[in-house]
């Protein structure tokens, strides 16, 4: 009786330990995941994941109307090539799966990211004199609006500024309250949203146009380059 009791703690422990393994595992997956890098012709498409020893990972790529077009598995990047095309909005979800092919974790949220070209974004300085500045975001489908944030530091610092429709023209010209400074850098972060669902309201993809601004007295200079997170 004594070793029966015994033989059924064993078990009971080691379906515990097993279950808090799994979910470890499921809480580490669901945080490493992020779009490293969008070719310039937007064709080619890579997405970075946190290495788990011992398992990979099981990646599907979607398109704005959640058909799925492309399917891989690694180890902590995955590549797809020839599927997605210029001014879109693509989704990507994945599970982890063991040595043995035998999945650890249930499939993640959708996850979005767009391959909108820089060219189709428009920044003009409204005035030399006048510390105001014209930002134009495109008409991309499956895109609901733009968050556009600005900062004085390149990394940190971002305040919500704008909130722009599709193919909307918007004035950006203070930070923080206060009216842009001359002799100071600005920076600009426009991020596509896009409706997940109907009751879930809009959320941001996981890349952003950047710009730089120089606001010199008589004169201002930018540049943009595109960033994924």
């Amino acid at each position: 009786m004594q070793e029966n009791k015994k033989r059924i703690a064993v078990h009971a422990l080691t379906l515990l330990i097993c279950l808090l393994m799994v979910f470890s595992i499921k809480m580490k997956v669901f945080a490493g995941s992020s779009v490293t890098y969008i070719s310039s012709n937007k064709r080619n498409v890579g997405i970075t994941f946190t290495a788990q020893p011992g398992y990979h990972y099981d990646v599907l790529l979607y398109n704005r109307f959640k058909k799925k077009l492309a399917r891989t598995n690694c180890y902590y990047y995955a590549s797809f090539s020839g599927v997605t095309w210029k001014n879109s909005v693509y989704y990507y979800r994945y599970r982890l799966l063991n040595d043995y092919n035998v999945p650890v974790t249930n499939w993640t949220e959708l996850k979005p990211f767009t391959t909108i070209s820089g060219n189709r974004y428009s920044l003009k300085i409204k005035s030399k004199n006048n510390r105001t500045v014209k930002v134009r975001v495109p008409k991309v489908k499956g895109v609901s609006d733009y968050l556009i944030y600005i900062g004085s530091y390149p990394s940190y610092g971002f305040r919500k500024s704008k909130i722009a429709k599709p193919g909307q023209t918007v004035v950006l010209s203070r930070y923080a309250g206060r009216k842009f400074t001359w002799g100071w850098r600005y920076y600009v972060r426009i991020v596509p949203r896009v409706r997940k669902r109907q009751a879930q309201g809009i959320i941001g993809t996981g890349n952003f146009l950047f710009y730089k601004i120089y606001t010199y007295r008589y004169r201002y200079r930018y540049r943009y380059r595109y960033v994924y997170y």
